[in-house]
Order: C-alpha cells, then sequence, then structure tokens
C-alpha cells in the first residue's frame, strides 16, 4: 500500500474521530455536486513550494496529510477522498508497475484491476490504474481507488466499491480539472 493510500486512510480516521458529524449520503449522483476549485500547496521545510489546482466537491473538507499531500474528504460518505501528493514516493512508471505487482500478488479474492494505462511522456496523465482492493482486516469492505501520474505528481481518488458508479464521474471531473502553474 502507498504512503498516499495509507494517508487517505488515516486522515479519514482522524476526522471521523475528531467528532466530525457524519451524516447519511446526500447526493443521488454526481451530477448533482457543485464543484470548487481549490489551490493546493506543498509546505516544505526547504526549498520552494510546488502549487497545483483542481477542482473537488464544495462540500468535501480539506485537510493537509504533511508537507507535499493535501487531502479532500467527504463526509457525509465516509471513504470516499480525494489525495493529491505534490511529491510521492511512487513518482514514476517503474515505481506505479513495482506496487500494481505487489497488490496483483494478493490474487483476486483481494484484488481487481480495472485499468492500467501508461501514456507517452508528455501527456497531462502518465499512469491511469484503477483498482478494487479488499484489506484482509476489513473483509467486508472494497475500496475502489484511481491512481493518476501527472507531472510527476500523484492524484489518488478512493471511495468504496458499491460506490463506483458515482465516483466515475467525479473522477473525470477532477482529473480533468487539475493544473500545475508554472
Amino acid at each position: 500500500m502507498s504512503r498516499t493510500t495509507r494517508l487517505t486512510v488515516i486522515a479519514a480516521a482522524a476526522a471521523v474521530l475528531s467528532g466530525a458529524t457524519i451524516a447519511p449520503a446526500s447526493h443521488a449522483g454526481a451530477e448533482e455536486l457543485v464543484f470548487e476549485n481549490r489551490k493546493v500547496k506543498s509546505d516544505p521545510p526547504e526549498g520552494s513550494p510546488e502549487v497545483a489546482t483542481l477542482d473537488v466537491p464544495a462540500d468535501w473538507v480539506r485537510n493537509r496529510l504533511n508537507w507535499h499531500s493535501v487531502g479532500f474528504f467527504d463526509l457525509t460518505a465516509p471513504g470516499k477522498s480525494i489525495v493529491l501528493d505534490l511529491e510521492p514516493l511512487e513518482d514514476t512508471v517503474r515505481e506505479v508497475r513495482a506496487e500494481r505487482r505487489l497488490l496483483r500478488g494478493l490474487g483476486p479474492s483481494d484484488y481487481r484491476e480495472y485499468a492500467f494505462r501508461v501514456a507517452d511522456p508528455g501527456s497531462k496523465v502518465r499512469v491511469r490504474w484503477v483498482y478494487a482492493h479488499r484489506d484482509s482486516q476489513t473483509e467486508d469492505t472494497w475500496s475502489y481507488t484511481s491512481v493518476f501520474l501527472m507531472r510527476g505528481n500523484r492524484l489518488v481518488i478512493d471511495g468504496r466499491r458499491s460506490e463506483r458508479e458515482e465516483l466515475k464521474p467525479i473522477r473525470r471531473h477532477v482529473v480533468r480539472s487539475v493544473e500545475f502553474p508554472g
């Protein structure tokens, strides 16, 4: 499991434990969502920060996960998140393929792949990887995860597999909106 995926799980749990009110899901579909353009900026102790902008659902909560990662979390339907890591550990095609091999080794009872595409260097989205994964500690819940490498940065959109159809239009909108100025 990547650092970004672990951070997503930790941040979602922290949001719930902090006393945030969890209400029943209020979205009948992604068409009803209102998106806001948000600026994400790394906060490194040394060097200059990296900056990106992306659209996220307006009612999702922002949370800085570390110096280089910011997550957005849907508290009305816990488990849905968008995380942008501006300095990921796995930032090359080779590293993402290694992570993929690791998860594929779990077998079909714990991992299902929907897409893995590698585009030409210079493409906005270099790698697109969509999969479902079941954590052995939570056998009843499958994640539905989309990982994108974009100009050396890593965008992860995560939710439950049962919410797959609702996540697809959110994913399309968010990926199209990401910009890295400069």
